[in-house]
């Protein structure tokens, strides 16, 4: 009987956390297009993990503080330089919504203006990304759009690949960021 009641109360609070998840995820989203329906500038849409920050050596150690991630010069140098003529800049991640303020507090370091968007999972990304005032010639979409590099294999989010690929903006995809 405590094992059942256990088990119940894991699932319940499974649940109550994935509805939170997608109400934030929900809320998030309106902003972000509420936000950039009303903006005539270039748009830059860049990822964080494994795309400006070496991400993965800290998950692999178990040891993951996001304050503390190291930045990948090279493709924050990217950011910059396409950031030159001051378009709106947006860090899309797939993080846990509890690490937003350390997000935000770590790109601080290396960017003073930009808005951050977090997302449960990584192929919501194309919600974002599909946007008709996104989806268009002129605008920057940078993103590795891969995960598992902790355990040795590198895998694709092809999905989302293919349709960046075939998009009207401008995409900087993992070949392009690990040179």
């Amino acid at each position: 009987m405590i094992f059942f009641y256990k088990s119940s109360i894991k699932r319940f609070a499974h649940l109550v956390r994935n509805l939170v998840d997608s109400a934030i995820d929900l809320f998030q989203y309106v902003i972000f297009c509420i936000y950039i329906s009303k903006s005539k500038k270039k748009i830059i849409i860049s990822d964080i993990d494994n795309t400006i920050s070496n991400t993965w050596p800290h998950i692999k150690s178990g040891n993951l503080d996001y304050l503390e991630l190291e930045f990948i010069e090279k493709n924050v140098d990217l950011v910059k330089k396409l950031n030159e003529d001051n378009p709106v800049l947006i860090f899309l991640s797939a993080r846990e919504h509890i690490y937003y303020f350390k997000t935000k507090k770590w790109l601080k370091k290396r960017f003073s203006k930009f808005i951050l968007f977090t997302v449960s999972n990584p192929k919501k990304k194309i919600k974002y990304i599909n946007h008709k005032n996104f989806n268009r010639d002129g605008n920057f979409f940078i993103d590795d759009l891969s995960h598992n590099h902790e355990n040795g294999e590198v895998k694709f989010y092809d999905d989302l690949i293919a349709y960046a690929l075939n998009a009207n903006f401008k995409y900087y995809g993992y070949d392009r960021l690990k040179k």
